[in-house]
């Protein structure tokens, strides 16, 4: 494959509302519920991100930490994580990976996702279509 340039479109994503986030990156990307940690929790996500063809670059950071659940539209997907800060917990495809500051880790085959971010967590994940590179 020879090297190639692409636009890349930036957007970053502010709130304290969970079904605001929701709306926002399942209109830009792939389906997806935020939630607090718990009913009485308040709620906090910044979310920056990077879209370019067929590749997507997340960078998000929470002071109250989130959950979130994702379905993929279409194909299933590659995801690469990295924790700066903090610690998350994902499952998917039947297993679970817990993180904590200072680890990467891949997920293949992606679907459906769930992630619990704790408070302070900061974290970016590189996503891409399982189809583009089968």
């Amino acid at each position: 494959m020879p090297n190639t340039k692409c636009r890349v479109e930036f957007i970053e994503l502010s709130s304290d509302e969970p079904d605001v986030v929701s709306k926002a990156v399942s209109n830009i990307s792939t389906a997806a519920q935020y939630s607090k940690l718990n009913h009485n929790a308040s709620f906090e996500i910044k979310i920056r991100l990077a879209l370019m063809e067929g590749l997507s670059v997340w960078e998000s950071s929470s002071s109250t930490g989130f959950s979130i659940a994702t379905q993929a539209k279409q194909h299933p997907s590659i995801q690469l994580h990295f924790v700066e800060k903090g610690r998350s917990l994902s499952r998917t495809n039947n297993s679970a990976i817990d993180a904590s500051a200072g680890t990467a880790y891949l997920l293949r085959d992606v679907v459906k996702h769930d992630l619990i971010s704790e408070p302070g967590t900061s974290q970016i994940c590189v996503t891409m279509s399982s189809a583009r590179y089968m």
